[in-house]
């Protein structure tokens, strides 16, 4: 399938000259809604999604890697999709990526919208009107959703059928304050979620993916979110509540101590320490995104890029399944733009959970060196420990302090890399 889109110059005062219409690859979906239960709550919503699939090889694509904005026009009228920033690194990023966004068709609730006119454009600024182009028919395909499961249920708890507009970016031709990305040599593994099972499945997913930047051990995205989902007590499944947000961070502590892997943790909340996330991930750690959907609910997802704006705002790329509860596994890009105040068409933010390595775990006393004061730590605390991963002196993980931990003090001796 494909859509046509027009290359755009801008000139003074806003005026556009069109030049040929080039093609993308994208899809265009109208959301069935599913409830928390195992059927549909709004078939035919009037929630629509965009997925766009590049081509590094098309000139016009190609101003992605500077970045760019794209523009959504259906039906020749409804800007559904208003400067979207995409930027991509290299080739291979773009040819790995198919972010999706999602906007309010131009119809009712349960009315089926099969078909639509797609104008499709590019361009190096942000636009302040829609654009000019050429639009051609597109099809458009049902498709089941849903996802979340945080603090206290699914998408199917929001008003986003109700509420939502069109996809907004920025407006202003300003340069990104920060920018981060996930390692693209080590893709973000697909997990199965249950109905409600988002907040296992985004700690599984970077979980796997942190061990395989840093070279760690660990199991399958899939057997972590198992792992995970008993010890985050996570509610999964028909008419389930999902997990909450203490549990979810708890729970991730818990499993890391149980399996001694060298990941710190630590939740904020709001947007004040955006900034600390996007330095986690150039870092090689990882950020999962805390959603509340309004009219109720929640969601958790792991980050795959943020692209912060000097007002405040954001553009953050998310990774889910977007049908849980069919039996397969998927990853599914979305992109959100966060105002300043954490708001987004849809939704807030909570908050984020950001995953550091841990890179100098024997330094025990954190004075950013491993030697005699972390060898007297051991002795204090010899001996067995009360519970799995209650000792942070059991440094291989056997279950209790000894020779074993001072000889991994041993050989991690003298000064910690520097961060």
């Amino acid at each position: 399938m494909r859509c046509v889109r027009s290359r755009l110059a801008l000139v003074a005062a806003a005026l556009f000259l069109t030049s040929p219409a080039w093609a993308v690859d994208c899809q265009v979906r109208q959301l069935d809604w599913l409830d928390d239960d195992v059927g549909v709550l709004i078939p035919f919503s009037r929630v629509g999604e965009i997925v766009f699939t590049f081509d590094p090889a098309d000139p016009e694509d190609q101003i992605l890697f500077n970045l760019g904005y794209v523009n959504v026009l259906l039906n020749d009228n409804f800007w559904v999709v208003q400067n979207l920033p995409l930027l991509y690194l290299s080739p291979e990023h773009m040819s790995l990526s198919q972010p999706s966004v999602q906007f309010g068709l131009p119809i009712e609730n349960g009315v089926p919208f099969e078909q639509a006119f797609v104008n499709v454009t590019i361009t190096p600024e942000p636009l302040d009107f829609p654009p000019f182009g050429t639009s051609v028919f597109k099809p458009v395909f049902p498709f089941p959703y849903h996802a979340g499961g945080f603090e206290g249920g699914g998408s199917s708890l929001s008003d986003i059928p109700f509420v939502i507009g069109s996809w907004v970016g920025p407006f202003i031709p300003i340069l990104p304050t920060d920018i981060a990305f996930t390692d693209l040599e080590h893709p973000i593994r697909a997990v199965d979620e249950e109905k409600n099972g988002c907040a296992p499945a985004s700690a599984a997913r970077s979980i796997q993916y942190m061990g395989d930047v840093a070279g760690f051990a660990t199991g399958t995205a899939q057997e972590i979110y198992g792992d995970l989902k008993d010890d985050m007590g996570t509610s999964v499944g028909p008419g389930s509540t999902g997990t909450s947000v203490g549990d979810f961070l708890t729970g991730k502590d818990e499993y890391v101590d149980e399996n001694n892997l060298p990941i710190d943790t630590v939740q904020t909340f709001g947007m004040a320490d955006i900034c600390d996330a996007a330095d986690a991930i150039n870092d090689g750690g990882d950020v999962e995104i805390m959603i509340a959907w309004s009219g109720g609910g929640g969601h958790a997802a792991m980050i795959k890029s943020i692209i912060k704006w000097p007002d405040g705002s954001a553009t953050i790329t998310y990774v889910d399944d977007p049908t849980q509860g069919d039996g397969t596994a998927a990853n599914e890009e979305h992109v959100i733009h966060v105002n300043p105040d954490g708001t987004f068409d849809g939704g807030s933010i909570i908050g984020f959970q950001i995953e550091t390595i841990d890179k100098c775990p024997a330094d025990l006393n954190g004075d950013g060196s491993v030697g005699f004061g972390d060898i007297l730590q051991i002795i204090g605390a010899w001996g067995d420990c009360p519970g799995p991963g209650s000792c942070e002196e059991d440094l291989d993980g056997d279950g209790s302090v000894g020779f074993s931990d001072i000889l991994e003090v041993i050989g991690n001796w003298g000064d910690c890399p520097e961060e």
